[in-house]
């Protein structure tokens, strides 16, 4: 077995805002998950007029960063407080057969069309699939959109009326986190037209059982046990680009037993057959 070298991106922001909510998750996770070695954070100047503004300021910093790290030969690990930062650790991509496998609660797929709630965060999958925010995205240095073609949704317990739907429609395979046989199925499926994958793990994926990871977390999602296993087929399958981990906030965790669960988490998606 060999173990992949990853460099450590620490991006402490929720909407803009420096430590707040699952803002403040980077940094907890960074200083109580060990053997991360070398790390970086990042930070944008000023206080944003709003909170569109400060998102993508985050987003075009960490996108430079993420470029620096595959430069470098190495895979950016992405601890970040917004899904939306999969726009950028998919920036600069090394191959134009980039496929993405999404782990989340939550579909992440509205648009400011089809938005309730207007919480931009939601609309992370639809920006990584250029479905909104053009002009904005264009500014992100190397942004690279995905067709979602190439998207694998997995283990989503809490998606909106009608997002399911619409995921399906454009394009992307989405399926639960029951099967294990179904999802490395799906795995085996996207590879083949897939040099390399970014896999996004929103911590809310998980079951409250075991963590809460944020306010939006609700019972019935993957067990810790069955995502190790869901990222352990993924790296036995395929190179992994980037990698992510998102929303997790340290108040809502009352076990602390989200660095444990991201640790074991990472020696599944980190450590691949020589």
């Amino acid at each position: 077995m060999t173990t992949v070298s990853a460099r450590l991106l620490e991006v402490p922001y929720h909407l803009g805002r420096r430590g707040v909510d699952v803002g403040a998750g980077p940094e907890r996770l960074a200083t109580m998950v060990p053997q991360l070695g070398d790390r970086h954070r990042i930070e944008i100047d000023g206080a944003p007029a709003c909170e569109i503004e400060g998102s993508f300021a985050v987003l075009r910093a960490t996108a430079t960063a993420v470029a620096n790290v595959k430069r470098s030969g190495g895979v950016p690990l992405v601890f970040a407080g917004n899904c939306m930062t999969a726009v950028a650790a998919c920036a600069n991509p090394t191959t134009t057969r980039l496929g993405v496998i999404w782990l989340d609660a939550h579909g992440d797929f509205h648009t400011p069309e089809t938005t309730h709630s207007g919480y931009l965060d939601g609309m992370a999958l639809a920006m990584l699939t250029d479905a909104c925010w053009y002009t904005l995205l264009r500014a992100v240095p190397g942004f690279s959109p995905i067709s979602p073609e190439q998207v694998l949704f997995v283990g989503g317990h809490a998606l909106d009326a009608g997002e399911g739907a619409r995921m399906r429609a454009a394009g992307m395979t989405v399926i639960g986190g029951g099967s294990l046989k179904r999802v490395q199925a799906a795995i085996e499926t996207l590879a083949a037209r897939s040099d390399a994958f970014y896999v996004h793990c929103d911590l809310d994926v998980l079951d409250t059982g075991e963590l809460t990871a944020n306010t939006w977390a609700r019972p019935g999602g993957m067990t810790s046990a069955a995502l190790g296993e869901v990222l352990g087929a993924i790296a036995a399958r395929s190179r992994i680009e980037a990698l992510a981990f998102t929303a997790y906030d340290p108040s809502c965790d009352e076990r602390r037993s989200g660095p444990e669960i991201v640790e074991r988490a990472l020696a599944a998606a980190l450590t691949r057959a020589a």
